[in-house]
């Protein structure tokens, strides 16, 4: 009960063996393709912990400098108001106008200044966080 030629039936073991040969190509490719899509993704979550590391850190770099901001404007408003407690118990605000000139005289005078000008300026007692004057 042959069904076909012996021509026919290597015909039809031809054409089986070339789509099994392309199928088994194909398969071959994918696993290629899903190989380096695999090493794509171990790779990538590398680089996302090293992504995460970094940006710990700078955070940690932001909040210390906004820590070291917070406590110079702190400072800022300590000095402004020693400023304005010395301004007001001299009884004389001294400007930067004021001061050039004084400083100008002693400089362009050939010989060193032996009295400087005397400024109205009372005793200064500085402590580590306040500033107290005394006349």
């Amino acid at each position: 009960m042959a069904t076909g030629t012996p021509d026919s039936q290597a015909r039809f073991g031809q054409s089986v063996k070339g789509l099994l040969t392309e199928k088994v190509n194909t398969c071959g490719t994918d696993v290629i393709a899903l190989t380096k899509q695999v090493l794509k993704g171990s790779r990538s979550s590398e680089l996302l912990g090293q992504a995460a590391r970094n940006m710990v850190l700078q955070e940690d770099a932001i909040l210390h400098s906004e820590d070291s901001l917070r406590k110079m404007a702190i400072i800022t408003t300590h000095l402004q108001y020693q400023q304005e407690a010395i301004q007001k118990n001299s009884g004389h605000d001294l400007t930067a106008h004021e001061i050039k000139p004084l400083v100008g005289l002693c400089a362009e005078s050939m010989q060193p200044a032996r009295d400087p000008p005397s400024l109205p300026l009372p005793h200064l007692h500085i402590h580590t966080h306040s500033l107290s004057l005394s006349k």
